[in-house]
């Protein structure tokens, strides 16, 4: 039975200073354009961090917390999920996070709702899904080899799902200046690992006195006193992912980005922003090695093994390269056109 406009949604996920936000903003991004379209979406987290609360209510997402007894991804998690869906009529469940084995997500097929799985890796034995969204660039269909006959797949950076404010300047012409003086930085809501700090410390040892770095330090970061602590250089500021314009605002201003290779990648190949990439968590390596292989981006590596002395030289080596940042930047642009979500809503209702 195909949907109308008017689609429920049912989102469960959660974002945390361990977690991270990836997970939550990549749903959120999803419900957003589904709202805007005259649908409703309600997030249901078993631990969810006060500022992504706070985001999903500015997008007109509704937001209920399990009890905090409730342990991820327990039996309890699947309880409560299963009444929901049915005390609220939703039309579709959306599951996103690497804790939700198949026999957590198994009963909750054979509910009311259809069920969409982000998934990044193949972590199931089994997809009974209606549909699996992997908007990785590694993605392909042998992660998938045991799905049910009506598990639909959604695969590559055409579903990469961005938030409006994203597409709105997905159009706009992008600076390339001979030595790239606007440098920004941002390893997600979290950066649970202190990969900003070794970039900090590099960012400081660039040369140039009209070098401008803004770091972003995202709402679940322990570390924000420490790191704005961390340099007396005016030459570098620390910002919050919400300032005046938002994320969109700081990848347009940026002639050069240091980032984290998760969801927020998918946002830079978009804007066609000169990226180098760290790898904070395994799953990030199916965004960061196959850009990298694409000549899309310069990767840095994995966040243990950064050197400062490294990544200053790799920035610096970008900065004077014009012709290299006009390459990258083109290059991301032909991997993500901003239409993901609505290309996961029609398939939404289509089902």
């Amino acid at each position: 039975m195909r949907l109308g406009t008017h689609v429920r949604l049912l989102i469960r996920a959660d974002g945390n200073r361990t977690i991270g936000g990836g997970h939550v903003m990549r749903s959120l991004a999803l419900a957003r354009h589904l709202v805007d379209a005259g649908g409703a979406a309600t997030l249901l987290s078993v631990d969810l961090d006060s500022a992504l609360e706070a985001r999903a209510s500015e997008v007109g997402v509704a937001v209920v917390r399990a009890p905090e007894s409730t342990a991820i991804a327990s039996e309890a998690d699947r309880r409560r999920v299963s009444d929901t869906l049915r005390s609220g009529g939703y039309d579709w469940l959306m599951l996103d996070g690497y804790h939700f084995s198949d026999e957590y997500i198994r009963p909750l097929t054979e509910g009311p709702a259809r069920v969409l799985l982000a998934d990044d890796d193949g972590q199931c034995d089994q997809y009974r899904v209606h549909l699996v969204l992997n908007q990785n660039p590694s993605a392909n269909e042998a992660l998938y080899p045991r799905r049910s006959p009506h598990t639909e797949l959604l695969l590559g950076q055409d579903y990469a799902m961005l938030r409006p404010e994203f597409l709105a300047r997905r159009d706009a012409e992008r600076r390339f200046p001979d030595t790239a003086d606007r440098l920004l930085v941002t390893m997600g809501a979290a950066d649970p690992v202190g990969a900003t700090a070794v970039c900090v410390d590099a960012c400081a040892r660039l040369a140039g006195a009209s070098l401008r770095v803004r770091v972003v330090v995202g709402p679940s970061n322990p570390n924000g006193d420490a790191l704005r602590k961390r340099t007396n250089d005016g030459r570098i500021e620390f910002v919050r992912p919400d300032a005046e314009g938002g994320m969109a605002a700081l990848m347009a201003w940026a002639d050069l980005a240091v980032c984290s290779a998760g969801s927020t990648m998918h946002e830079m190949c978009l804007m066609g922003v000169p990226t180098a990439t760290v790898v904070l968590a395994d799953n990030q390596r199916s965004i960061a090695e196959p850009l990298a292989a694409a000549g899309a981006v310069e990767h840095l590596g994995w966040h243990h093994a950064l050197e400062v002395d490294a990544v200053r030289a790799t920035l610096e080596a970008l900065r004077v390269d014009v012709a290299r940042r006009r390459a990258m930047s083109a290059m991301c642009r032909t991997r993500v056109d901003g239409r993901g979500a609505a290309r996961v809503l029609d398939r939404m209702r289509a089902r």
